[in-house]
């Protein structure tokens, strides 16, 4: 069964006009009826990867189910987990001499390290993002359809961030439209959001080096 894109509610067979809102229903992809009924995550990665990347009408408007949330991590730590070792090995290629020397060998533990250090850091500030993502799409009235709705939104829109360069501008513009159509809102709502929660970022994390420069100081004139 397809939902509607307006509201959201569930589409009633042989009717063309949602119960709820009253507007028509348009055609839905195929591939989204099928994944609407068995889960993202079951679609395998790389179709879901295609989906969130390239093809957002056919998945963001059927997230919002909070039983779904536990897909969504999962993608996304496996989204994150081939950038961290696509970066490594892009590195491990610029600096060949290193990689496949004597040095090289001692670094994999540190390379292991590392990434089990980014991973963790990922997922706390994935809640942290959604956190901040749906407080400032709250205050802007774009959070209509819950939390769950914009953490899958989130986690899903991160699937371009494993491509070097461009992938995080592409996600950014993932995640606007992915919002837009996850909360059945103007895109102008998640876009004022993500300028918020840019913002909001850029001014902590100068509080955070301020505060650790003005300890400094204290310390060094004791």
């Amino acid at each position: 069964m397809l939902f509607c894109d307006n509201c959201g509610s569930k589409k009633e067979e042989g009717s063309k006009f949602c119960s709820e809102c009253g507007k028509p229903y348009s055609q839905t992809p195929a591939v989204s009826s099928s994944i609407s009924s068995s889960g993202v995550q079951g679609h395998g990665y790389w179709q879901t990867w295609t989906l969130a990347s390239t093809d957002p009408s056919a998945l963001y408007p059927l997230l919002g189910d909070p039983e779904k949330n536990g897909e969504a991590v999962k993608f996304f730590l496996l989204t994150q987990l081939i950038s961290a070792l696509i970066f490594a090995l892009l590195t491990m290629i610029g600096h060949l001499g290193i990689a496949f020397g004597p040095l090289g060998v001692i670094s994999i533990p540190f390379i292991f390290l590392g990434t089990a250090i980014y991973m963790a850091f990922a997922w706390i500030g994935l809640y942290i993002s959604v956190w901040l993502f749906n407080l400032f799409l709250s205050l802007v009235g774009g959070a209509s359809r819950g939390y769950s709705a914009t953490f899958q939104t989130v986690a899903y829109a991160s699937a371009p961030g494993i491509i070097p360069i461009i992938g995080g501008f592409w996600g950014l513009i993932m995640l606007v439209i992915g919002a837009s159509q996850a909360h059945r809102t103007e895109i102008w709502r998640p876009i004022i959001a993500v300028i918020l929660e840019v913002v909001a970022i850029t001014f902590l994390i100068m509080f955070i080096f301020g505060m650790a420069w003005l300890f400094f100081v204290i310390v060094h004139h004791l």
